[in-house]
C-alpha cells in the first residue's frame, strides 16, 4: 500500500506538470490487477500474492516509463551491449550528477507525510476514495489525443517533391557546407550568443529552418539528400533515387567533391553511412593534427580551423570547382577540452563556441584571401537542448521538438567583388523551410552567377523558395506542428497526443538586427 499510494502521488504530479502522457485505462487496469481481492483460503493464497505484488512493481514502472518521454528501453540496453555506442563512465555520471531535479525530490519528500497519513492512521480507510480521486484527476487531466495520421499526407506531399540543380555556363564557385552538431537558435540565446557579430557577415539567414531530426546521422543524411523532399527517417538510411543526392548533383555540374570533420566519424558508424547513404566521399586525413578535446565517447575532437586548413591546403592543388561537406562535432554536450580544468555543460559550450566562432572568422578570412568565388553555407545539424522543457531533461534530444531542430543557417559569399565589403546583405527568410529551400537558393545562385553583392539584392533569388511544414522525426518518434497546435506520436503508439502550446517555437529574431 505505501508504495502505490506513493507511486500515484507521483503519477498525478508529473500528469499535471505535463511531463508524462498518461492513459487512464492502462492505469485502471493496473489499480484492479493491484487491488483485486485474493483471499487466504485461495490454494497459495500467499504465493499468489507475492507473485501478484512482484508484478505489480514491474507493471507499474514499465507503465510510466511508457508513459514518459524517455527514450526507448531498447536504447538503453544498446549503450550495454554495443560499445562503439556506450559513452564514456564520466559522462554518465556528469550527466546523471547534472539532471537531479532538485523540485521532484522536494515534492517527492512532501509526499511521505501523506503516504504516511493515508497508511498508519485511522484515516487508511479512506485510501480506496484516494485512489479513485487519483483516476478521476488523471481522466480530466487528459490531453488532447488524435487517432489519424497527421503525417501522412505531410509525406505523400513531399516524396513528389525535387529541385534540379542548374548552373550558368560562365559560373566558377566554389560550394562549401559547414555542417555544425548540437547549434539550434534555442541554444544561442540560452547562452546569450544569438546575435553575435559573426552573423553580421552573412548575405542570406534562415531563421525559420527544420533540420527535421534531433540526431546527427539523419541530419547528415537529410543535407545530403537535399534535393528531394523530406522523406521518413527508415527511407534516409536507404538507397534513395539518384536525383536526390546533393554532391552527386555538383559533380554532374563539373565539381570535384570532398569531405572532413573533426572527429574520426567512427561513433554509430557515422562516416560509413554518410558514405554509403549520402554518397558523401571518405573524409580527408587528420593525422598530423593534435586533439583539443574529448567526446563524449572519449573520442578525440580537433580545432575546426585546423581541420579546415588542411582541405584548404588539399584545395590548392585542384583548379575545378569544388564542394566540400564538413562536419563539426566541437559543441557536442558531453565533450571537455583537454587542458582546461572541468567546467557546467553551459560554460563548456559558451567557451567551445567562442573557439567555433573564432576559427569560423580565420576561415572566412582566408577564403577571402584566396580570392576565389565561393558560396559558404553554415547551417546546423540540430540543437543541444541546454534549456530542456516539460517534456525533456536538457540535453535529452528523444523528443524532435521545435527548440531542437529550429537551428541557423547563413550562406555568404566570395569572391573579387564581393570581399571589397566585410558586412553581407542580410537577406532574412522567416518562411517555414527545410532542405529543399536551401538546395533551391543555391541552385537560384549557382544560375544567376552574381557578380558582387548588389545582385544579391535581386528578389529573383529568394522568391519562390519551396516552403516546408514543420515535421521532425527521430528513431523514436515524430512531431508535427499545424494550425491546431504541436503533436507528437511515439514509434510505438498510434495516436498522437497535443503538446503544450508554450513549446512552439516562432521563426527567430533577426541576429544582425
Amino acid at each position: 500500500m505505501i508504495f502505490w499510494i506513493f507511486y500515484f502521488l507521483v503519477v498525478v504530479y508529473l500528469q499535471i506538470s505535463q511531463m508524462i502522457n498518461v492513459s487512464t485505462f492502462l492505469n485502471l487496469a493496473l489499480c484492479i490487477f493491484i487491488f483485486f481481492p485474493i483471499s487466504s483460503s485461495w490454494p497459495h493464497g500467499k504465493v499468489v500474492r507475492i507473485i501478484r505484488n512482484i508484478l505489480g512493481y514491474a507493471f507499474g514502472i514499465m507503465l510510466l516509463w511508457h508513459e514518459s518521454y524517455l527514450p526507448p528501453v531498447q536504447t538503453l540496453w544498446n549503450f550495454f551491449v554495443r560499445p562503439e555506442l556506450r559513452p564514456s563512465m564520466k559522462f554518465v555520471t556528469d550527466f546523471i550528477s547534472s539532471h537531479f531535479d532538485v523540485k521532484f525530490f522536494a515534492i517527492a519528500l512532501l509526499l511521505i507525510p501523506i503516504v504516511y497519513v493515508l497508511t498508519y492512521t485511522k484515516t487508511r480507510k479512506y485510501s480506496a476514495v484516494f485512489f479513485i480521486a487519483c483516476l478521476v484527476i488523471l481522466f480530466f487531466d487528459q490531453k488532447v489525443v488524435i487517432r489519424r495520421d497527421l503525417s501522412r499526407d505531410f509525406f505523400l506531399h513531399e516524396s513528389g517533391r525535387l529541385v534540379e540543380m542548374s548552373q550558368s555556363p560562365q559560373n566558377k564557385f566554389d560550394v562549401v557546407f559547414l555542417q555544425i552538431c548540437s547549434w539550434s537558435w534555442a541554444d544561442l540565446e540560452y547562452i546569450h550568443f544569438n546575435t553575435h557579430p559573426l552573423f553580421g557577415q552573412f548575405d542570406y539567414i534562415f531563421t525559420n529552418f527544420n533540420s527535421a531530426t534531433s540526431y546527427s546521422d539523419p541530419a547528415a543524411l537529410r543535407l545530403l539528400q537535399a534535393n528531394c523532399g523530406q522523406k521518413t527517417e527508415g527511407e534516409i538510411f536507404s538507397e534513395v533515387p539518384e536525383k536526390c543526392y546533393l554532391f552527386d548533383n555538383l559533380k554532374k555540374l563539373g565539381y570535384s567533391t570532398y569531405t572532413a570533420m573533426n572527429h574520426d566519424g567512427t561513433y554509430s558508424d557515422f562516416k560509413d553511412k554518410i558514405h554509403q547513404f549520402g554518397k558523401a566521399d571518405l573524409p580527408i586525413g587528420i593525422d598530423n593534427l593534435k586533439p583539443v578535446e574529448l567526446s563524449f565517447d572519449d573520442s578525440a575532437i580537433y580545432r575546426d580551423g585546423e581541420v579546415l586548413d588542411n582541405w584548404l591546403e588539399l584545395r590548392k592543388g585542384n583548379f575545378d570547382k569544388a564542394a566540400l561537406y564538413y562536419n563539426s562535432v566541437t559543441l557536442h554536450t558531453g565533450g571537455s577540452y583537454i587542458d582546461k580544468p572541468k567546467v557546467t555543460e553551459d560554460e563548456q559550450y559558451a567557451f567551445a563556441f567562442n573557439n567555433l566562432a573564432t576559427d569560423l572568422d580565420d576561415f572566412i578570412g582566408k577564403i577571402k584571401k584566396t580570392n576565389r568565388n565561393t558560396i559558404l553555407v553554415l547551417l546546423g545539424e540540430h540543437g543541444a537542448a541546454l534549456q530542456g522543457s516539460s517534456v525533456e531533461y536538457a540535453t535529452v534530444r528523444d523528443v524532435p521538438l521545435p527548440s531542437i531542430t529550429q537551428v541557423p543557417v547563413a550562406i555568404k559569399l566570395f569572391g573579387p567583388n564581393f570581399n571589397k565589403q566585410d558586412n553581407g546583405q542580410d537577406v532574412t527568410i522567416d518562411s517555414s523551410t527545410s532542405y529543399l529551400a536551401l538546395v533551391q537558393l543555391l541552385s537560384n545562385l549557382l544560375e544567376k552567377n552574381p557578380i558582387d553583392r548588389t545582385d544579391l539584392q535581386d528578389a529573383k533569388i529568394t522568391q519562390d523558395l519551396p516552403s516546408t511544414d514543420f515535421v521532425s522525426e527521430t528513431g523514436t518518434g515524430l512531431i508535427v506542428q499545424n494550425s491546431s497546435g504541436l503533436f507528437y506520436r511515439s514509434k510505438n503508439d498510434s495516436v498522437w497526443n497535443k503538446l503544450s502550446d508554450s513549446l512552439i517555437v516562432k521563426p527567430a529574431d533577426d541576429p544582425v538586427k
